[in-house]
């Protein structure tokens, strides 16, 4: 949306609602909108609506955890952003959020590990990853431990 239409683009979406109620994607038009606008705070509780309505639309799940962390709880938006990736694990913008997630958390190695399925995943010509994306993220990457490996040329010592 144009940036002299994002609060047109607000009533529109608001409007939808009031013509029907039941219409998640208006909410996640809604709330998605509103982080676009960097108003993370008013997102939340919309998204978190939506997905009461519709609990298994990743898009919505991935919303909800990008709300989550713009207001500084990222640790409690990756579960649903975990989610969001399993029910759609081609969608390149769920791993490169998860990853943004971790490394704003200090989980440098889950990050890495984020992206290396990523690149794995979707990239033609690299060898494809060992199980599906969430296990092999979180259980079977070699990255997962990169950084406290402590061995030098490892990517041990704590890294930058």
């Amino acid at each position: 949306v144009a940036a002299g239409r994002q609060e047109e683009a607000l009533k529109l979406y608001r409007r939808a609602i009031e013509a029907d109620p039941n219409m998640y994607e208006a909410y996640n038009n809604l709330g998605g909108q509103l982080l676009a606008m960097g108003k993370a705070a008013d997102a939340e509780p919309v998204l978190r609506f939506a997905v009461s309505m519709e609990g298994s639309e990743p898009q919505l799940l991935f919303n909800l955890g990008l709300a989550i962390r713009g207001v500084g709880r990222g640790p409690e938006g990756v579960p649903l952003m975990r989610s969001a990736l399993r029910l759609d694990p081609k969608n390149k913008d769920y791993y490169w959020e998860l990853a943004r997630t971790y490394n704003f958390g200090g989980e440098r190695g889950l990050a890495l590990s984020s992206l290396d399925a990523m690149t794995r995943t979707l990239r033609t010509g690299w060898d494809g990853i060992t199980a599906p994306p969430d296990e092999y993220i979180h259980e079977r990457s070699p990255y997962r431990d990169f950084y406290t490996r402590g061995k030098k040329g490892a990517g041990g010592g704590g890294g930058a």
